[in-house]
């Protein structure tokens, strides 16, 4: 444990490579600590490695040694980003909302529900710029998702950019 705490340490203080070996060295000593894997997920996140980050927190939910207060701990970190903006929108603060999910996509660009809900509210708004910004910003990070594109043509044909329109579909 004091390996753990200590790596925590290295981590807030931004001294990855020292956190890494520590928590290297108690995974050593106790390779079924389930601390061991939340201080891992936040090693990844802070290096911005979210997909590992994910994984150890998949793993530290199904941990049978890990309590329960510290799962919930974790569940709540990750989950208020999007359920606030949410528990807003329920409340029909859309300007609220759209804040705290503008607040979500910059800490966290490849955060694709957070960028989904802040597409609704702009075309809910019918704020025809802030579409386009959106859809610009997702089709770079998810070139793969039709949605971004199809919006955005139907944005530029509404500004009767005609052209803009069909190169985009």
């Amino acid at each position: 444990r004091y390996q753990i705490v200590l790596g925590d340490l290295h981590l807030e203080n931004g001294e990855m490579d020292k956190a890494l070996a520590c928590y290297q060295k108690a995974n050593e000593i106790d390779p079924t600590d389930p601390y061991y894997i939340v201080s891992m997920a936040n090693y990844y996140e802070a290096k911005g490695d979210k997909e590992a980050a994910e994984q150890q927190i998949r793993s530290a939910l199904v941990n049978e040694k890990l309590d329960v207060e510290t799962k919930v701990n974790i569940l709540s970190r990750y989950i208020l980003k999007l359920m606030y903006g949410g528990l807003l929108m329920a409340q029909g603060k859309t300007e609220e909302a759209k804040f705290q999910f503008q607040l979500v996509t910059e800490m966290e660009p490849g955060n694709a529900g957070a960028w989904q809900q802040l597409l609704n509210l702009a075309l809910k708004g019918e704020d025809i710029p802030e579409v386009i910004r959106i859809c610009t910003a997702c089709m770079e990070l998810f070139p793969e998702s039709p949605e971004y594109y199809f919006y955005l043509g139907i944005a530029y044909y509404q500004q009767q950019k005609y052209q803009e329109a069909l190169n985009t579909y």
